[in-house]
């Protein structure tokens, strides 16, 4: 009998237009898209989901999931699930990250990718790149989180308790969805996901269109799409 595989939490909205995956970043959810549903329904179909540890998603024991691979397949297996033959994918932070992943393994499958904000994504690897100093921040953080529990994101700059530029309605549904959070599961992303999340020496392999946008705020991410 073949091993059961665990599911990603998700939702699938109606809309106006082609299905799109939405990939949230660490430590956000599935909420992270609620403010800009209205519009986005109006031009595709929204499927958001909870990465593990987040949300209502469970947090596997086998690390193998939280690698890129693992959850590019859990994506496949959600789009096939979903009776996709394909959809775009959108992605925002380490869920740009896993967007390029997932657009690379599956090309096929994804007519078209919109991307925003991943240092991760785009960190760079070898001599004076920065993605070496990402791994050991993560592993560290993901000490803490051992440690600690949600503890160690009191004063984290993702938490959504300490934002002051999120939208009041906004703030209030992600801070119920860290309620929901694993702090396991997220120490296991820390360490197999985000730890290998940089897909930027591969980028020049996509062959789809692929929009690249950052926010006002985001001066970090604007090198990156020079």
């Amino acid at each position: 009998m073949a091993e059961t595989q665990p599911q990603l939490a998700y939702r699938a909205h109606e809309g106006d237009g082609p299905p799109v995956l939405l990939i949230h970043g660490y430590l956000t959810g599935a909420p992270y898209w609620n403010t800009n549903l209205p519009a986005l329904r109006s031009v595709c179909s929204p499927v958001v989901i909870d990465l593990w540890g987040h949300g209502d998603s469970p947090s596997p024991e086998d690390p193998a999931h939280y690698r890129p691979a693992g959850l590019v397949a859990a994506f496949e297996r959600l789009r096939t699930a979903l009776g996709h033959d394909t959809w775009f994918v959108g992605g925002h932070s380490l869920g740009t990250a896993l967007a390029l992943h997932y657009a690379l393994a599956n090309p096929t499958r994804i007519p078209g990718l919109i991307i925003t904000n991943s240092n991760s994504g785009f960190a760079e690897t070898g001599a004076g790149g920065n993605n070496e100093r990402r791994v050991r921040a993560s592993l560290a953080l993901a000490d803490r989180i051992d440690a600690d529990g949600m503890a160690a994101f009191a004063d984290h700059p993702l938490n959504p308790s300490v934002s002051k530029r999120l939208p009041p309605a906004a703030r209030a549904e992600l801070i119920e969805a860290f309620g929901k959070h694993d702090p396991i599961g997220l120490a296991r992303m820390l360490r197999s996901t985000t730890a290998n999340a940089t897909a930027v020496d591969r980028v020049h392999e996509l062959a789809m269109p692929t929009l690249l946008t950052w926010g006002v705020y985001e001066k970090r991410f604007a090198p990156a799409v020079q």
